[in-house]
């Protein structure tokens, strides 16, 4: 059996609690200050009636969770498209007959020409795959 582990917030509220949320609106019928007043978040805190009330529209009867969708968190994508990668490696190399041209360099020719954000890492990544070594 496959185990989920998520990182949640301190004022969020657990599994339970959550559960404690659907069943109390769902079939109790209770306002959503009732409902703040008897679960506790993470924190050993009562929750906001907003929380609860998100809380309740983001459960999903499917899963039987409440899914997490990290958008905005700051990471970047770090999978490159085919006509991207070839797209990096023909800029490197009309780059570095000019200039040095390093990873950070290609990133923000990328962003500003194509319009994607990567991380530098993957750029790296996708060099050395693709046989490209940096000197020391």
């Amino acid at each position: 059996m496959p185990l989920i582990s998520e990182q949640v917030h301190p004022l969020s509220l657990d599994f339970e609690n959550q559960r404690k949320v659907v069943i109390r609106r769902s079939h109790f019928k209770e306002a959503w200050s009732t409902i703040a007043g008897k679960v506790k978040n993470l924190a050993g805190d009562s929750p906001s009636d907003k929380l609860v009330a998100r809380v309740y529209k983001t459960f999903s009867k499917k899963a039987g969770r409440r899914r997490y969708k990290y958008k905005r968190c700051g990471r970047r994508p770090w999978k490159l498209t085919k006509p991207i990668q070839q797209w990096l490696i023909r800029t490197l190399r009309n780059a570095r007959r000019s200039s040095i041209c390093t990873s950070t360099t290609l990133q923000q020719k990328l962003a500003k020409v194509k319009g994607i954000q990567v991380e530098a890492s993957a750029i790296r990544r996708l060099l050395c795959r693709k046989g490209y070594h940096w000197l020391l």
